[in-house]
Formats: C-alpha cells, sequence, structure tokens
C-alpha cells in the first residue's frame, strides 16, 4: 500500500496534452474518446454564467467522477491533506501534530488522546467534543480528517482548541505541535488473561506486537481485540500472523489473471498462549485477514459479530498535484476455504462488555478445564 507511482496531472488529460501513458494501445492525450471532455471544459469557461470554481477543484471533480462510475466504492480520489494524514498513519508518526484521534459520533467530534502526545500531557481526556480550533467554531457537517487536517501546522507552533466536557463544562487548551509516534497495539492485563488492541496496522505494528507478547508472556490465555479495526497494511497483516501461526497461507490475492498467496512471516517473538480474536462490523481489510487466517488455521476462537467484508487490496497512487488515487488492484480470499465473504464469528455476542466477558470465559474453560 505504500507503494507510489507518479501519475500525470488531471489538467494535461484535460487539456489535451501529450501524455506518457497509453490507454489499450493509444496515447491517452490522442484518444478522440476525450474530445467531449475538452470541448466541455471550453464551453464553461467561455459561456458559464459567472466565475468558474477554482481550477484544482473542477480537475478533481472530474477525477472523482470517473472513479463514481467503477463498481467499486472503495476506488476514489483524495485530497493532499488527507493523503499525507492516511499515509502518516500507516508509517505510525504523526508530523505537526498535537496528538489526538477524533470520530465524529451523534453530530460530535469526540477526541481521544494519544498517548504521551502534547494532547494528553495538557489533561485532554476521552469522551471530550472538539468545538472551536483557535476561536473558530466548527462546522456540524466537516468530516473528521478534515478537522485533523486543521489541527496540524509547522513543527513548534501552537494551536488553541476548546473542548466541552460530557458535564457541558469548556476548557481552553494551547498544545503545541510536534512529531507524534501513533501506537497501534495496546495492551493491559485482566488478572491472568492478556488483552491486546490493534487499532491498526501500520508498519510499526509487528514490533509493537512482539512487545506486547513478550509483556503478557506469563499469561494463561490471550485476546487479541480486532473490534474498530479499519485495516491498513497487508504485510503487515502478515507479519503479525507469524506472531501466532508458525508457517502457512495467511490470505490468497486474486488479481486480473493471478492468484497471489501471503505467507505468515515468522517473528522473533511467537505465542502459543490459548487464542480468542474479538470481532465485529467495523473490522475490516488488514484485520480481517489475520482474523480469517487465524480462525481457518484453527489458532483462534472468533467472538463478536459479523466483519465488515472490505476484502479489498489497495495501493496508492500519488498524483503530480499533491493528491492521489487509491486504488483497488485486487480482493483477497480466505487461506483454506478462498471466500471473499464477510468473516462470521465461531460464537456470535452482542454487546462490547458481553464480548470481553465471553472471551474471558472461553480462555479460563480451555486453561482450567471448568
Amino acid at each position: 500500500m505504500k507503494t507510489r507511482l507518479l501519475w500525470l496531472t488531471a489538467l494535461a488529460l484535460l487539456a489535451g496534452s501529450a501524455l506518457g501513458y497509453s490507454l489499450r494501445g493509444r496515447q491517452i492525450g490522442e484518444s478522440p474518446n476525450l474530445n467531449p471532455v475538452r470541448e466541455a471544459w471550453r464551453i464553461l469557461e467561455q459561456h458559464y454564467y459567472t466565475e468558474l470554481p477554482d481550477e484544482s477543484r473542477l480537475l478533481h471533480g472530474a477525477i472523482q467522477g470517473m472513479c463514481r462510475q467503477l463498481p467499486d466504492p472503495f476506488t476514489r480520489h483524495v485530497e493532499p491533506p488527507q493523503r499525507q494524514l492516511d499515509e502518516e498513519e500507516l508509517a505510525g508518526t504523526r508530523e505537526g501534530d498535537v496528538g489526538l484521534w477524533i470520530t465524529r459520533e451523534k453530530g460530535r467530534l469526540l477526541i481521544r488522546p494519544i498517548p504521551g502526545s502534547p494532547a494528553e500531557r495538557a489533561g485532554l481526556r476521552e469522551g471530550e467534543s472538539l468545538v472551536q480550533i483557535d476561536g473558530q467554531a466548527i462546522p456540524p457537517e466537516m468530516p473528521a480528517e478534515e478537522v485533523e487536517a486543521l489541527l496540524k501546522g509547522p513543527e513548534g507552533t501552537t494551536v488553541t482548541i476548546t473542548t466541552r466536557s460530557p458535564d457541558g463544562s469548556l476548557h481552553r487548551v494551547a498544545l503545541r505541535r510536534g512529531q507524534i509516534d501513533v501506537p497501534s497495539v495496546m495492551w493491559q492485563r485482566l488478572d491472568d488473561i492478556g488483552l491486546i488492541s490493534i487499532s491498526t496496522f501500520t508498519e510499526r505494528t509487528p514490533e509493537e506486537m512482539e512487545k506486547a507478547l513478550r509483556a503478557l508472556a506469563d499469561c494463561r490465555g490471550l485476546i487479541l481485540d480486532l473490534r474498530r479495526s479499519p485495516g491498513g497494511l497487508l504485510k503487515t497483516a502478515t507479519e503479525v500472523a507469524g506472531c501466532f501461526l508458525e508457517g502457512g497461507v495467511v490470505c490468497c490475492e486474486q488479481r486480473r489473471e493471478q492468484l497471489i498467496a501471503h505467507r505468515a512471516v515468522r517473528q522473533s517473538t511467537t505465542t502459543d498462549l490459548p487464542l480468542v480474536v474479538l470481532i465485529d462490523k467495523d473490522t475490516i481489510s488488514a484485520a480481517e485477514v489475520l482474523a480469517a487466517a487465524l480462525k481457518e488455521h484453527g489458532r483462534a476462537t472468533l467472538i463478536g459479530k459479523p466483519t465488515g467484508g472490505k476484502r479489498v487490496v489497495q495501493r496508492i497512487y500519488r498524483l503530480s498535484d499533491g493528491s492521489a488515487l487509491y486504488v483497488t488492484e485486487a480482493v483477497w480470499l480466505a487461506p483454506v476455504s478462498r471466500t471473499g465473504a464477510e468473516i462470521a464469528p465461531d460464537i456470535e455476542v452482542q454487546g462490547e462488555e458481553a464480548q470481553l466477558a465471553k472471551a474471558v470465559e472461553c480462555l479460563k474453560k480451555r486453561t482450567t478445564g471448568n
């Protein structure tokens, strides 16, 4: 997913400049099929009743229109700020950031400070809602990723935010921007059971997973929480699988005319402790890859709700203006059944607390025989 390819700008495509790419053997700029696009561009420039929007907006709109014609909702065009955020997220490091995870829920922007970040050190708490940035109210329709982009800036500069606590009180705090290492793996002990959560599959996840396994090596069993995990890097999923599997296929990647098997990459720190995996409808992409592999190889019991079924392999192609195309290049199939549907849990349980309690119960039965 981190592989990048420099594409020529859409402006050259629309203006009819000579391009270096071919479309079924024909130079794109020479294709007569693009004449209506060039004609429409000229008509709008000459005859639209008022000033046209910014040129980049029109060009990006043309690209987005192409993507909407595909029978795949995941292939899309991404603006430069969002592309940068996504690439930083996969790298596990944010530049010029204050360290807040932001989600939109019921019209509110809820925050969760990243451990060790300026936001956490300033005393911000999970569950507070973000209402202002530098004295400006946040539009209610603004997506969470755009809000995160507003919080970014040159390293060493400050941004002032206002949050509202669940009790309604307001808090105003100045945060200094810097480089933030974003953990993707969190762990804790539930008595003699280890609980490991993977938020995103980043470049740092395998190392963090090995650290968690070393810290929980004396536990009687492990719970791997993949709920609400949007996935990430496929390569990372195969490496994490190598912490739990001795080998074998993790998933198969079905391309146009090729089936590629991805095998578990055995890691230096491994475990054979009894394992339960928690899943839900927001478990997608690389998180589904790992869950399916652990289930079909008989390594873990899956508890929760069926996964989201986003079983696509994508690559980011960066365009010359800093935006990007996220292109679905393949679908992945489970390692044994070779199916591409959502993953069903072995034990279906409603509610997050009930799911965790059931996981603990299952592990205690397996380790004590009661």
